[in-house]
């Protein structure tokens, strides 16, 4: 298959609560305008699409230490161990601070932290202090 087209295509034109409020898992029901996809790219039945976060970066500030990535690591590229099966929206050159900020949904606690996540910033990350909680 060919590449995920990691850029925005869509706007929700409607949400809406698929889920009553106190539901474990939150589902929404969404329509999206995708009357802005590049030239030549359409849609057929079947497609998959994703819908990936815009977290807010002073979150992300936050996190990364508390995650035990230091300044200097939060935006050096990853090395994916050889072998490693990473997730489509965790491919290509990526940093801890860019998979935080738009790859992953750091609000959501039913699907967050994935393992593939953790073990990449585990890898790469060092407590800022050796007294620093590790998470493995």
């Amino acid at each position: 298959p060919p590449p995920p087209l990691l850029s925005p295509t869509a706007a929700a034109a409607s949400a809406t609560a698929a889920t009553a409020a106190a539901a474990v898992r939150r589902v929404l029901h969404l329509e999206l305008d995708v009357s802005a996809l590049p030239a030549g790219c359409a849609l057929e039945p079947g497609d998959a699409l994703a819908v990936v976060p815009q977290n807010d970066p002073t979150d992300v500030k936050e996190l990364l230490p508390q995650l035990g990535v230091r300044a200097k690591q939060a935006d050096t590229p990853l090395q994916l161990p050889d072998g490693f099966d990473a997730p489509m929206h965790l491919g290509g050159e990526l940093t801890p601070r860019t998979a935080l900020l738009e790859r992953v949904d750091i609000g959501s606690t039913s699907s967050w932290p994935s393992p593939a996540l953790l073990r990449l910033l585990l890898k790469h990350g060092e407590p800022a202090n050796a007294d620093a909680p590790r998470l493995a």
